[in-house]
This record gives C-alpha cells, structure tokens and sequence, in this order.
C-alpha cells in the first residue's frame, strides 16, 4: 500500500505558524487576514506552511518553476507560492499590479517582503537591461542624456539616444559614402 502524504492539522499549524510567531514580522493590519486565511481552507494552507523555512526570508522550499519562483498546486491549480502567501497574509492583489519581492529571492514568501506594485516599477526595481537602460545619465561618450540631447524619434519609441553621437555617425556614414563614390 502506498504511503500517504502527511498532511499536518490546523493547531500543528497554528503553534508552528501561530500569532504568537508570525506577529514579530506582520504588520497589526495584516493579522486579521491571518485569522482570515486560518479559517480559510486549513488542509491546504498547511500543507503550503510546511513546505516554508522561516528565517529572514521565509523560503519556499517546495516545488519551483524554471526562473525559481515557487510553484503550489492547491485545488487543480498551479499558483506561484509568493502570490498565495501574498492573498493569504495581506488581501487580494489589486487589477494591474504584481508582487515585488523587496529582498530579491524569488522563493521568498514573506509578506513583509512582498509588495504589490506596476510592471514598470517592478521592472525598474529589478537587475535588468530596462532598469539599467533607465539609471543611465550619460552615453558611452559622456554626453549628457536629457532635455534636448535626445533624438525624438528614438523617445518615441521608448529608447534614449544620444542627439550628439547620432549626429557624429551620421556624419562619419556620410564622408565615408563620398570616400567610395571617388
């Protein structure tokens, strides 16, 4: 016969995840949606807090996708494990935002960690090529990208190019056109 998965009851989850514990790190707001989410389906919660380590970070330590976010599979569907905790801990995340994870760790789930905020914060918070696109003050010759040292055509399709350089290959491109046409 096969072994069952254990599946804790809601008082082991409560004295390992109860008020008593959690309430150092939640905010005084976020404790009635922790009674909420208490009362809330306790089978599957449970087997979601087992699978978390709580440290600075509460890390998610059950399945994870390929960009190592946490996957849960909690009645038929595949949720991300920081949204959840996020629902659960917090409320429901507003139409148009997503979950930022302050701390950086994509298997963290702890809502003080996690904010809801736009893509485009989200995605100027983040290591990427957009964020550092955007931090960038001056051009790889040191001019200035602001004000009227941008080329329009280029802001209008979201890039910020520098009016000088464009103007200088412009240039180079044209005398060397007249150099092969001899």
């Amino acid at each position: 016969m096969p072994e069952q998965e254990y599946t804790p009851t809601t008082e082991e989850v409560r004295d390992r995840w109860g008020r008593d514990v959690i309430s150092e790190d939640l905010r005084p707001e976020w404790l009635a949606e922790f009674d909420r989410w208490l009362r809330q389906d306790r089978e599957a919660q449970a087997r979601f807090w087992m699978r978390v380590t709580r440290e600075h970070c509460w890390l998610w330590t059950g399945e994870t996708a390929g960009n190592g976010y946490g996957r849960v599979k909690i009645g038929g569907q595949n949720l991300a494990a920081h949204r959840l905790a996020y629902e659960w801990l917090v409320g429901p995340i507003p139409d148009g935002l997503e979950i930022d994870h302050l701390c950086s760790v994509r298997n963290c789930v702890n809502p003080t960690h996690l904010e809801a905020v736009t893509h485009k914060e989200n995605t100027m918070r983040g290591n990427t090529i957009t964020a550092a696109a955007a931090a960038k003050t001056h051009c790889l010759r040191g001019h200035e990208l602001a004000g009227s040292n941008l080329v329009p055509s280029a802001l209008r399709r979201g890039r910020r190019d520098c009016l000088i350089c464009s103007r200088n290959r412009a240039a180079a491109r044209r005398a060397k056109r007249r150099g092969e046409d001899r």
